[in-house]
């Protein structure tokens, strides 16, 4: 079979990464091996440039600009230029100068191998591949090693694969030296002067997104945590080089208003009134330790303070809206429909509208010289700024980590001599953040399956319950993920429905039921059939013995589950009981200070009126109040005096108090009272 391009594209890396090993660092120096290797291998005598430039891409897959060949001809000193057409000296020409054929070889083989062995795991995992099946599946895997994005038809099993064999010495060592070589090859991208790799010199604002924010705080877990750390390293490196801040982080109003509504969910979470969706890492990290809504908006407070320290703003308003500017208009009512946009998720194409207004419209080839540009890992923002960029040689919009920590490394002229490269560059941890939010995204639709059958009242509360809680131990973290778990995930990526019925209680209890109806027509059929009496006894205590051990097993999930409703329930309890507490503290200074106020009130009106309105006030104080005493006293049956109406009135507030306050948290007594009692 012949050797797909893709496949030829994974061995050019890999030489491209030797080339650059053996001091041959010169990118020109580099390209022009591969020009030679063309020459020699294809005996040509004369040639144009964009011929040149065709062949080196169909026979190694490297898309290179003209102007970068052009100069890399130049240090083939055999190949001169007349007028528009290259000839070739033969004559001076070395046999043994063709260094590229025997690397491209020798890492072909490799890689073959590499991929046999992906199909047989796909195939164990799956089925047997047809031809067209195997040849997707390896342009997936090399997309996978090569490219930014992360996800294919074959994410999952190709992140399982990698996973599977990352303690194979071998087998990492070749995939490293691809992503390498690619990382060196992105070089050539958004770069209009590659032998310039010097400070930068131009500023460049970026416009960070909230998923970047919230990397960088840590709330979505150590991997992306140390991405981003690692990216924003690199860019205070540049700015110390630079001797000025050269590239800026900002993020606009819209971001920091979707945080302060990420924030004050948080808040409804631990004061009961919301519940956090089993899919979201960053609110789950954020409400985790917090009592109150003090809490929360403490983590708030040290957020914002650890952006400040960061030197990340926001950004100060603009009328991005202005009449001169509108040509540089980007929304539109069909690209909202045609990506899918929803409310609020206006922000994706709103800052890629803010950016290319910024920019004029102006389209640039240089990432250094973008002047501004979005930073965001969101795919659907990375699409529509692809999409955008009718010409793929021109810097997109928005870009992700991978691509400027890539051209930061490259520029900073770090190599591959450092002891610690960027987690970018390492697959196994593509392959983990690939297969956590591929996981991710199941719970989630799973998630919703579940909310919409008990909204359509198809499953109760009870079992809803036991669902989230499931799907919630199903969610990993990257760095979470290892060769130990890798069946279960790939087992329940596998399952497209989250299968909902009855509660494993109630089915326990049905199978129960069927057992001892079993049993008793069993016990009928013994008496009329003595022969098969032991054996059918013992089948039946066998299965009752099953049936029982699963009863065990059940109770103590049950368990686990009760305990986990009444934590919830007393957490709310606790927050509730807070507040009563404090309003009640309140009650008796108010209504003692409301009756001393009533008592100088009458005074004040006693003294300032004639003799005949102090009769009548004289008459109604000796007569109403006694009276009122003596019918509370006939309708609770014992006899009350001023501070047992004082009581009364006292134990009906605090009442009142507790049942608006318990509504308001969600707490209701009588299920908690049950469940401890279900408990126990």
């Amino acid at each position: 079979m012949r050797e797909s391009k893709e496949m030829r594209k994974l061995a050019s890396y890999v030489t491209y990464r030797q080339l650059y090993n053996d001091g041959k660092n010169d990118v020109y120096t580099i390209i022009s091996k591969f020009a030679e290797n063309i020459i020699i291998t294809q005996s040509l005598y004369s040639f144009g440039l964009t011929e040149m430039s065709e062949k080196i891409n169909d026979q190694f897959g490297f898309c290179i600009p003209d102007y970068v060949i052009q100069s890399s001809l130049k240090r083939l000193k055999y190949v001169m230029r007349s007028e528009h057409r290259y000839t070739v000296d033969t004559s001076e020409i070395k046999m043994n100068a063709d260094i590229v054929s025997n690397s491209m070889a020798n890492s072909s083989n490799i890689n073959q191998e590499m991929v046999n062995s992906l199909v047989q795991y796909v195939q164990d995992k799956t089925t047997v591949l047809s031809e067209r099946e195997r040849e997707k599946l390896i342009q997936c895997f090399c997309k996978f090693l090569l490219d930014d994005t992360i996800a294919n038809g074959y994410s999952e099993l190709i992140s399982s694969f990698v996973i599977e064999n990352s303690d194979n010495p071998d087998f990492k060592s070749n995939i490293t030296e691809i992503k390498e070589g690619a990382v060196l090859f992105a070089g050539l991208n958004y770069n209009s002067n590659i032998s310039d790799n010097s400070v930068w010199k131009d500023e460049l604002v970026l416009y960070v997104e909230n998923e970047i924010l919230f990397h960088l705080a840590g709330y979505n877990g150590d991997v992306f945590q140390k991405l981003t750390e690692e990216l924003f390293s690199l860019i205070s490196e540049m700015n110390t080089k630079s001797k000025t801040k050269v590239i800026k982080v900002r993020y606009f109003e819209e971001v920091s208003n979707e945080i302060d509504v990420f924030f004050a969910k948080a808040c409804d979470i631990v004061s009961g009134k919301e519940y956090v969706s089993a899919e979201n890492y960053a609110m789950s990290e954020i409400i985790n330790g917090c009592q109150n809504e003090a809490d929360v908006i403490e983590k708030k407070t040290k957020f914002y303070r650890m952006l400040k320290n960061k030197n990340i703003f926001q950004e100060k308003d603009r009328n991005y809206y202005l009449d001169k500017e509108h040509k540089y208009n980007l929304i539109s009512q069909e690209d909202i429909l045609k990506y899918g946009i929803e409310e609020d998720k206006m922000r994706y194409i709103t800052h890629l509208n803010y950016v290319n207004v910024l920019r004029k419209g102006e389209n640039i080839k240089d990432l250094k010289k973008a002047k501004y540009i979005v930073l965001t890992e969101t795919g659907k923002i990375l699409k529509m700024a692809s999409e955008f960029c009718e010409n793929s040689g021109f810097v997109p919009l928005a870009i992700n980590m991978g691509v400027l920590t890539n051209r930061l490394w490259f520029d900073l002229n770090k190599g591959f001599g450092a002891s610690e490269f960027p987690s970018t560059f390492d697959i196994l941890v593509k392959a983990k953040i690939v297969l956590s939010k591929i996981l991710t995204e199941s719970v989630a639709d799973k998630f919703e399956q579940a909310k919409k059958r008990y909204l359509d009242q198809e499953i109760t509360e009870e079992q809803l319950s036991d669902n989230i809680l499931m799907l919630r131990e199903e969610i990993k973290k990257p760095e979470d993920i290892n060769k130990n778990v890798l069946e279960n995930v790939l087992s329940f990526l596998s399952e497209e429905n989250l299968a909902i019925h009855q509660s494993e209680k109630e089915l326990l209890s049905i199978k129960l039921q069927k057992a001892n109806e079993k049993n008793d027509s069993l016990m009928k059929s013994m008496k009329k059939n003595e022969e098969g009496k032991n054996k059918l006894i013992e089948e039946s205590i066998q299965k009752n013995a099953d049936l029982q051990r699963k009863n065990v097993e059940l109770l103590c999930r049950n368990k686990e589950n009760l305990e986990q409703q009444i934590e919830e329930i007393e957490k709310r309890k606790k927050n509730a009981d807070k507040k009563i507490q404090k309003k009640i503290s309140n009650i008796k200074p108010v209504t003692i200070g409301s009756i001393i106020f009533y008592c100088l009130f009458l005074l004040f009106v006693f003294l300032k009126s004639n003799e005949d309105i102090q009769v009548v006030i004289t008459i109604v104080l000796a007569i109403i109040p006694p009276a009122i005493i003596t019918i509370i006293s006939l309708i609770v049956d014992k006899k009350v005096d001023f501070f047992n109406l004082y009581e009364l009135f006292i134990k009906w507030i605090e009442k009142r108090i507790e049942k608006k306050t318990y509504s308001s948290y969600f707490v209701d007594k009588d299920k908690l009272r049950k469940l401890k009692e279900e408990l126990a």
